[in-house]
């Protein structure tokens, strides 16, 4: 599925918003993704918006609880990605 020597980019493009208080965050980005892989039905480019939204887990790190991405014009996003892949 990926090649051994593979490589991947991801690049946040835009800062949309941006919230962080002391118990939680809400990040909002645009990307770009370029995933190289092996198969001939899906895309090697993904771009979209994603949103992370983040708080202190049992541990005391920051963890991701709520992830919502979407493609932008007529790319598909990464969570497609993702979903294609099983992931």
């Amino acid at each position: 599925l990926v090649p051994i020597y593979s490589v991947s980019f991801l690049n946040f493009t835009e800062e949309i918003k941006e919230i962080v208080a002391s118990d939680s965050a809400v990040f909002v980005r645009k990307y770009r993704l370029e995933f190289h892989h092996t198969q001939s039905n899906l895309p090697k480019v993904y771009e979209g918006q994603v949103e992370y939204w983040l708080a202190p887990d049992q541990r005391g790190e920051w963890s991701i609880y709520r992830w919502i991405d979407n493609g932008l014009a007529k790319s598909s996003s990464w969570s497609f990605l993702k979903a294609a892949l099983g992931e």
